[in-house]
């Protein structure tokens, strides 16, 4: 487990690097790697968390490290199909299909960002088994 935490931070650090605030480009809030995130995607998703407890710093470091996992995701090959994602979804409205659902809807507003949740979810997984995958072939314990 530390292991894990080790290399996913060494990664974050690497990639957190290539990100940058640029005036020029009216309206977004900071760029990784190449990739701009929106002052309007913060302000819409703002509420939500800071309802939950969250200080805006850490709902911005949140967006970037979901960016960056998305960005890495390619760097290993790994993917998620849409197929993938509407499987999960149904497993997960097939336990308690109301409240579920409803539940879901609220916190994330629509079905396509819940989704889009899940989709970044199974993502992040499939990094860390890929990264796991690549810790053992490279060094034996």
């Amino acid at each position: 487990m530390n292991r894990r935490i080790l290399i996913l931070s060494l990664i974050i650090c690497i990639l957190l690097s290539g990100c940058s605030k640029n005036n020029a480009d009216k309206g977004v809030l900071l760029t990784v790697n190449g990739e701009k995130i929106y002052e309007e995607e913060l302000e819409e998703i703002l509420p939500k968390y800071k309802e939950n407890g969250l200080t805006k710093t850490e709902i911005v470091e949140g967006m970037v490290l979901e960016l960056a996992t998305i960005q890495q995701a390619d760097n290993l090959s790994v993917s998620v199909n849409q197929k993938e994602v509407e499987e999960r979804y149904d497993e997960l409205v097939e336990l308690e299909e109301p409240v579920f659902h409803q539940k879901a809807i609220k916190q994330y507003g629509t079905e396509e960002k819940l989704k889009q949740a899940l989709y970044y979810k199974l993502v992040y997984n499939a990094i860390n088994d890929k990264i796991d995958e690549l810790f053992l072939e490279n060094y034996s314990i």
